[in-house]
């Protein structure tokens, strides 16, 4: 069986690093078209476009997934499988117009990550074992995406199927009261 040749220590170190560079690079990317759109729906508003103004996440969230659509747009496949992961994402409860292309974005760093992650983890002495790694972490980032989806898909129907009795109760109490 033949073997890899051996890789100098400091390799595993160096691709770590460039992958640490990358995430902060796209983290501080996200952020700053945070900060232009928190700027300019102030300027909208009437607010000082130079005030920074304490935001909830979920709005900083939303402004940052606004922030990705003129770029993912092009890379989203079309057809029927848009449509479907569409479907799940707002079954999910995750409606905003961009949830797909971000779901994308989400599902290609997934993709990449996990076998580097694999790469960087599993000893390249047994070859065998090095690609069962590789295989492992190509298959894992396919479905890890897909698995986390569906469970927020069945978080929600559970959490929907708990509130009904409650929905029900309050509604027959405004029917008894005459309330409309």
């Amino acid at each position: 069986m033949t073997q890899l040749p051996q890789m100098p220590a400091m390799t595993p170190m160096l691709i770590a690093l460039i992958v640490v560079a990358v995430g902060a690079t796209v983290l501080a990317g996200l952020t700053i078209a945070s900060m232009f759109r928190r700027r300019t729906v102030l300027r909208r508003a009437g607010g000082e476009s130079d005030v920074v103004v304490a935001t909830s996440a979920p709005l900083l969230a939303e402004a940052k997934v606004s922030a990705l659509p003129a770029s993912l747009t092009r890379l989203v496949p079309r057809g029927s499988d848009t449509a479907d992961i569409r479907t799940k994402l707002v079954q999910a409860g995750i409606e905003s117009a961009t949830a797909p292309q971000t779901f994308f974005l989400l599902r290609m760093v997934s993709l990449t990550a996990f076998p580097a992650l694999a790469w960087l983890i599993v000893p390249h002495e047994s070859t065998v074992l090095f690609f069962l790694a590789l295989g492992l972490g190509v298959f894992a980032g396919f479905i890890v995406p897909l698995a986390m989806l569906d469970r927020m898909i069945r978080l929600r129907q559970d959490v929907i199927r708990r509130s009904v009795p409650d929905a029900l109760d309050l509604l027959v109490v405004c029917v008894e009261a005459g309330i409309s």
